[in-house]
């Protein structure tokens, strides 16, 4: 699938987009990160994008560095709609949502090649093990399993 059809995050400062893909996109100063945020003294993983029922959510996963979405902090997972202005540290961006199709939204939600699993870093698995833990929805058993599953 085109990069195009992915939601992205936007720099403010600069206009480049990062296309956000995956069940779990992790933003921090780890080169291990989907999105890389430059400076020192900046978290490993600052926050994640999870992606769960057809929309993405940005999850804060420290308190080390401050994280808002329309210049409110959340507490907890923040569903992302389009336009949302998202400052991560002294980083903005902004989220513009693509219009996925079905099989479209299917390919971007689960991993299609068993052996992409492989290259998923452990901090991943550890953050999304971490928000699920958080979370005291119903779906939080499912969303484990189905977290697990990816990496086997």
């Amino acid at each position: 699938m085109p990069h195009d059809q992915y939601p992205q995050l936007i720099a403010s400062a600069t206009g480049s987009a990062t296309p956000v893909t995956g069940r779990v996109f992790t933003i921090g100063a780890s080169a291990d990160c989907k999105l890389q945020l430059p400076g020192r003294n900046l978290p490993a993983i600052a926050a994640h994008l999870l992606f769960k029922n057809g929309a993405y959510t940005v999850q804060p996963l420290t308190n080390d560095i401050t994280i808002t979405v329309n210049g409110v902090a959340p507490d907890t997972a923040r569903l992302l709609r389009h336009s949302d202005r998202i400052v991560i540290g002294n980083e903005t961006f902004v989220f513009a949502e693509r219009k996925l199709d079905a099989d479209a939204a299917a390919e971007h939600a689960v991993v299609t090649d068993p052996g992409a699993a492989s290259h998923v870093p452990l901090h991943d698995l550890i953050g999304v093990v971490v928000a699920l833990l958080r979370d005291t929805g119903e779906a939080v058993f499912a969303d484990l399993v189905a977290a697990v599953s990816r990496l086997l």
